[in-house]
């Protein structure tokens, strides 16, 4: 059985097994993608240990962030994994790989280059914002930008709300769905991460 063959196989089972979530099986995907590109046409016992690592070196080389080529290899070691579940590899070629450490380059301050920097509003400057929001902004913005900027929920907490999640006398909103997914305009709602209802205070002052 080819690279490939298996690849389908696999992860047909695994969304069937997991029902992960839409964002999870693209992830999952994309990291197939990336090995077919090594492996499509090897036969799955053919592909060892030393081969699995290079697939890794080289995706280093190519400049793929860390978290990236993590995710790559998270669905690697699953893949392979259950390849030995199933008894159609004696050895997983995923058991011994890593991730090359970056040399952590040490820069002057006089040396940093600004664009590098992170970009963050400060006060007076979120503030400005909020006023040209409110002034300026598109229907809902002065909400949608508030909200943001006081509760630190993320965006795809915020599409999901309801009003029924908003607490107006004691300023809390109860945040317990996300948006995962909007895929050809429907939109797909999903738990938080550790499926716990947690609560937002707003308040400007």
């Amino acid at each position: 059985m080819h690279f490939k063959e298996y690849a389908d196989v696999w992860l047909a089972e695994y969304i069937k097994v997991t029902t992960p979530k839409p964002g999870t099986i693209r992830i999952r995907k994309y990291g197939i993608d990336k090995f077919l590109s090594f492996f499509k046409e090897i036969k799955l016992k053919k592909i060892t240990e030393e081969m699995y690592q290079a697939v890794l070196d080289d995706l280093q080389e190519q400049g793929f962030a860390r978290s990236t080529i993590e995710s790559i290899h998270t669905t690697g070691r699953l893949l392979f994994g259950k390849a030995v579940d199933k008894k159609l590899l004696n050895d997983n070629p995923t058991i011994n790989a890593y991730i090359q450490r970056e040399d952590d380059n040490i820069i002057n301050e006089d040396e940093e280059d600004p664009q590098d920097l992170p970009k963050f509003f400060e006060v007076n400057e979120i503030l400005h914002f909020l006023d040209i929001a409110e002034e300026k902004g598109l229907f809902m913005d002065e909400v949608i930008f508030n909200v943001l900027a006081y509760t630190g929920i993320r965006v795809g907490e915020l599409v999901a709300l309801k009003w029924s999640d908003n607490d107006f006398e004691k300023h809390n909103i109860s945040i317990n769905v996300l948006q995962s997914e909007k895929q050809y305009s429907k939109l797909h709602l999903s738990s938080t991460k550790n499926k716990k209802i947690k609560a937002s205070h707003y308040s400007r002052s």
